[in-house]
């Protein structure tokens, strides 16, 4: 079967308009940029680093905080173009990057997609959301996201025009596994939601017990290595084994707890201690001081202050289930259904993001405007903003529920459960499993482009499915009516 290519024209002004936005504008700096640049820097003139992480002079050590494999990325773009331009590459091979990822997003959106112009519509709707801001920003997100999309796309387009597995595809993702997780840390507890395309691939091509077990080895099996080298040189160089700190993560969720009044820290240590003696409204500019004061005050190096971190997460997590899972919930309702398929709010995060103004104001003040001025576009903004906030809404909806039974109905009656529902279910479960896993772990906007795609894929199919039973039900009833004398 052959692949359908993304029209020529769109592919092409896509492309245009992401190069004409670096070059008007230049790469975008967030305030996690900085980090990434010091690593980089380190990597290209110093060499200290290789063997001793500093873990006795500072509270945060750049090496033990951040994947080495962006700050690679960086060095290596600067050692060939030079300091300025070398950013400018960084931003170009991201680009590239992600006009592959979308171009995987097509082929399987009008594959499983019976109309073209839904398929156009799903494509656009990933291709046009936050992904495209952060393709320009010296962030990993962008890299990060559109490696997660062409990783699950291999193994799904090869599912959906039944080819056999082979090594080459097997190995070629699992390379690409290697650079999610090296730029990445989140890779490594979301990766398993990866496993079902594959293993529905290998099932679906008949592939022998003993050879779906070699492949799958394959494809985990350098991720896993990799991993376990890099804790072998912290070891090395700090005396302790782990991948990255991630510092001040863990408590980010405690402290949103507490800012809400929930008595999370309630314990007799020293982070518990600080809290009450640091943190009047448990905002973050008060985590930083909280994690300068264990190092300056009480010699906890980051290593160390990152295990009583992750036991206090636990400890709250077993003693105050309520108030992690409240953190889940919020992370879930102010991010997941304003950036799905809701246009107007997508427009207004880019623009904020961007220039840190919005678009229109809040919808509090908004209603403010029309009761006391009678302003008409306030109500205007409503309406539409509601619109858009009620669609997405409904969308992630009929993903959420329609998906499973879509996929129920068609493995009833077998036949009807081709490649295609495959791919849908294992979308779905790569979808829930990546945004719940991480908005009760640590959420922000950016992780959601890297499973976006396969959401409104599903959403759209169920849409489709819904107007073909209105369509065949429609014609029954004229039949029949054609039919009476």
């Amino acid at each position: 079967m052959k692949l359908p290519a993304l029209p020529t024209l769109a592919l092409i002004g896509l492309i245009i308009l992401k190069v004409s936005s670096l070059l008007a504008f230049g790469p975008r700096f967030e305030p996690d940029s900085q980090g990434y640049l010091e690593y980089a820097n380190l990597i290209l003139h110093d060499t200290q680093w290789w063997s001793d992480a500093g873990l006795d002079r500072a509270w945060l050590t750049i090496t033990t905080l951040r994947p080495i494999g962006y700050p690679a990325l960086i060095a290596l773009c600067q050692w060939i173009a030079g300091p300025l331009i070398g950013l400018y590459v960084v931003v170009l091979v991201q680009i590239a990057v992600s006009v592959g990822a979308i171009v995987m997003v097509w082929r399987i959106s009008s594959t499983i997609l019976s109309s073209r112009a839904m398929a156009l519509i799903a494509t656009a709707g990933f291709a046009l959301s936050l992904s495209c801001l952060y393709d320009q920003s010296i962030l990993s997100d962008s890299l990060f996201n559109s490696l997660f999309i062409i990783i699950f796309g291999l193994a799904a387009s090869r599912l959906l025009h039944e080819h056999t597995p082979d090594i080459r595809t097997v190995l070629l993702a699992a390379a690409l596994l290697v650079l999610a997780v090296s730029i990445r840390g989140i890779t490594i507890y979301v990766y398993i939601f990866l496993i079902p395309i594959w293993l529905g691939w290998f099932w679906a091509a008949s592939t022998p017990r003993i050879r779906t077990l070699m492949l799958l080895t394959a494809f985990v099996l350098p991720m896993v290595m990799f991993y376990g080298v890099v804790e072998t040189w912290n070891y090395a160089r700090t005396g302790q084994a782990f991948y990255v700190t991630n510092l001040r993560v863990p408590l980010q969720s405690m402290f949103k707890a507490a800012a809400r009044g929930r008595k999370v820290f309630d314990g007799d240590t020293t982070i518990d201690k600080l809290a009450h003696e640091t943190s009047e409204d448990y905002s973050y500019p008060t985590l930083i001081t909280l994690s300068v004061h264990l190092f300056s005050d009480y010699g906890m190096k980051a290593t160390e202050a990152i295990k009583l971190e992750n036991a206090l997460y636990f400890r709250s997590w077993r003693n105050h289930p309520g108030a992690m899972l409240e953190n889940g919930v919020n992370n879930f309702h102010q991010s997941i259904p304003y950036n799905f398929f809701d246009v107007i709010d997508i427009a207004d995060e880019i623009v904020h993001i961007t220039t840190e103004r919005h678009l229109f104001p809040g919808t509090k003040a908004m209603w403010n405007s029309v009761r006391k001025k009678g302003d008409a576009f306030a109500l205007l903004m409503i309406t539409v903003t509601g619109i858009g906030r009620i669609g997405s809404w409904f969308m992630l909806a009929l993903f959420l529920f329609g998906v499973p039974i879509s996929v129920y109905r068609a493995w009833k009656s077998k036949r009807a459960f081709n490649p295609s529902m495959r791919v849908l279910l294992a979308g779905w479960l790569l979808f829930w499993g990546y945004v719940f896993t991480l908005v009760l772990l640590h959420w922000v906007t950016r992780f959601l482009p890297a499973v976006l795609p396969w959401g409104l894929i599903g959403s759209l199919y169920v849409v489709e499915s819904i107007l073909r039973i209105r369509f065949k039900s429609d014609m029954s009833l004229k039949s029949i009516a054609l039919a009476k004398p």
